[in-house]
């Protein structure tokens, strides 16, 4: 499962904006180096995208088991310091994950700031408007799966092969 931010559109950049991108793509893989990304495809078979295997990378997961109550939306979700620790350092980038717990989960970034629409806190640039990146083009957060793959890969996403 892979959870992130995908465009609605291919990203078409110019020089200067692709030389932003990649800058802001080395912090990202700094962070966390089995990130997976693309621009999209001008055949519109692969949205432009930035993901990460779910399990390692969200802030806070919490599993309720059937008849256990889920936390609360609007608070933060309980996940112990213990749990966080094992699932970060696990290296299982594939999860635990089935269909009969109830998944609880949140995803913090200072580098976003969906309010003012604007990429922030990078310290190597000001703030950017998101829209020099994508112009009017959606921005979906997504969770997915990518078919049978056990491992994050940097093979495309292709649309059809989804399971969002």
């Amino acid at each position: 499962m892979y959870c992130g931010g995908e465009i609605t559109k291919w990203l078409q950049v110019g020089f200067f904006i692709k030389g932003l991108c990649d800058i802001i793509l080395r912090l990202a893989y700094t962070l966390n180096p089995v990130l997976h990304h693309s621009y999209g495809d001008e055949n519109d078979t692969e949205n432009a995208h930035m993901v990460f295997p779910a399990w390692t990378s969200l802030d806070s997961l919490v599993m309720s088991k059937p008849g256990e109550e889920a936390p609360p939306m609007g608070s933060p979700f309980p996940e112990s310091k213990t749990a966080f620790k094992e699932r970060k350092k696990s290296g299982n980038h594939v999860g635990n994950w089935n269909t009969t717990d109830t998944f609880s989960m949140s995803f913090h970034s200072m580098y976003m700031d969906l309010q003012s629409w604007t990429l922030t806190n990078l310290g190597v640039v000001r703030d950017t408007d998101l829209r020099r990146f994508w112009s009017d083009a959606a921005l979906r957060f997504v969770i997915y799966e990518k078919g049978q793959q056990q491992q994050p890969t940097n093979s495309p996403n292709i649309k059809d092969e989804l399971k969002h």
